[in-house]
């Protein structure tokens, strides 16, 4: 699995919400549920759509996840839907994340079918292995699932982890 460490810039993303629970890994099944539910629904193209050309330079355009940009308080956090934006979208949940150090993981790509079966074992990987054998700690904050697409029909993620 490749990782690489970059420095990003504060950004926001733009989108809408959900309360996902951790509760016995109700979260692997939770988030699969909640994109499965957006991508049939009329709620991404006008998302896609608001943010236009407002991608900030350097970072992929579409639609991603963003977890754990505040704290719920109880054994849940929020997930939510949405792409990166120079601007706050009226409409929208307008999250900032500040400048931090990530470290970025990146699957090998996949069917867009197989998108669960392909993540899945990157968080397991950075919180049962990678963790435990790197001088990183997390830097608490926001954790991003950032979805690309290419030409030949796949996909890739990259998993984006704050570390100091």
């Amino acid at each position: 699995m490749h990782v690489r460490i970059e420095h990003k810039p504060a950004f926001y993303i733009v989108g809408f919400s959900k309360r996902i629970h951790k509760m016995d890994r109700e979260n692997f099944i939770e988030i699969p549920t909640f994109w499965e539910t957006s991508l049939k629904s009329s709620k991404i193209a006008p998302l896609t759509a608001s943010i236009g050309k407002k991608t900030p330079e350097g970072f992929p355009q579409g639609v991603h996840g963003i977890m754990n940009y505040k704290y719920l308080g109880d054994s849940s956090f929020p997930y939510l839907i949405g792409a990166f934006s120079t601007d706050l979208v009226d409409g929208y949940e307008n999250v900032y994340v500040q400048a931090n150090r990530w470290a970025i993981f990146t699957t090998s790509r996949y069917q867009p079918s197989d998108a669960k079966k392909a993540i899945e074992p990157v968080w397991h990987h950075i919180y049962d292995e990678w963790f435990n054998t790197t001088d990183y700690d997390h830097a608490g904050g926001a954790e991003l699932e950032v979805y690309l697409c290419h030409e030949d029909g796949t996909q890739s993620c990259e998993v984006w982890i704050p570390v100091v």
